[in-house]
């Protein structure tokens, strides 16, 4: 967001996958090339009004990629289910990803710098209070905790 009263304070960079059910000939590989998908690859996805949908969108749309949607969700915890039942891939943030899964498989992207930046926006001019302070310290302290684990 633009604006000149607003300050993005950036709290946690993480990485997008390709997940994919380990019964697809993808899950073979370690990462993978978006535009060397053969086919019309099945995705699972949130709907087009939610912002990761979005932003994957975007990214496939500037390496050339362009995803085939088989089945559109409002529930982000739908996905990984869905793909675990082999009904399709999908793009998974790195706070999401399990590498304990024994169904599905988490796939690097070679196309670019696929990441995300999770932050929060507060205003510039208005004056703190003690709890609006606590909670932006809470929230840096926790992903700096996240990224040590």
């Amino acid at each position: 967001m633009n604006h000149s009263n607003v300050e993005w304070v950036p709290l946690f960079e993480e990485e997008i996958y390709l997940t994919v059910p380990k019964s697809f000939k993808e899950a073979n590989a370690q990462t993978i090339n978006l535009i060397e998908i053969e086919g019309n690859l099945p995705f699972i996805g949130l709907r087009k009004q939610y912002s990761f949908r979005q932003f994957t969108d975007q990214f496939c749309k500037s390496v050339g990629y362009t995803p085939f949607y088989q089945v559109e969700v409002e529930e982000a915890t739908t996905i990984l289910q869905l793909v675990k039942n082999g009904r399709g891939a999908a793009f998974t943030p790195e706070t999401s990803v399990n590498l304990y899964e024994d169904k599905i498989k988490h796939l690097k992207i070679e196309n670019g710098n696929f990441k995300r930046t999770i932050g929060l926006l507060k205003h510039k001019y208005l004056y703190p209070t003690k709890i609006s302070q606590a909670f932006i310290e809470h929230c840096i302290n926790y992903f700096q905790e996240y990224k040590n684990l």
